[in-house]
């Protein structure tokens, strides 16, 4: 069986075999890009980024901030002999027309990638250039 890439294939043996690879390289650890649990972004930053943007709705902001904060933690967590695991948590935003949900969520979006792209590139191979990285987004 063929998979279908963007601009080629790969039969499921190699595909399997690739996984294999990477998983015997990585240890089989889920990679943090180099993120620690000290780099993380503590829920008073996001609000005051989110505040540059978004006038009012300071609940709605404090709980996204929470909730992010709450989601890279999840990210960075080890696991353990005792399966303490962070829970996943889901957002859902309610309310008028015209009152800013969709203005949050770009905006706390906007925020995610900003970190995530600058975690990424701090640890990309040299040789990879924007250009490769945009195509791919």
């Amino acid at each position: 069986m063929l998979i279908n890439g963007i601009s080629g294939c790969i039969c499921d043996d190699c595909a399997r075999q690739a996984y294999e690879i990477v998983k015997e390289q990585t240890g089989g650890k889920k990679t943090s890009f180099g993120l620690k649990q000290k780099d993380l972004p503590k829920p008073e930053d996001i609000k005051t980024f989110l505040d540059q943007y978004v006038i009012g709705q300071n609940d709605a902001k404090r709980y996204l901030s929470v909730s992010v904060y709450n989601h890279y933690k999840r990210l960075l967590q080890k696991v353990t002999a005792d399966d303490v695991e962070i829970e996943k948590s889901n957002i859902i935003m309610v309310g008028a027309t015209g009152t800013g949900k969709t203005l949050l969520a770009r905006t706390i979006a906007k925020y995610c990638m900003s970190r995530s792209l600058s975690w990424t590139l701090r640890y990309l191979p040299r040789q990879v250039t924007w250009e490769r990285i945009s195509r791919v987004s």
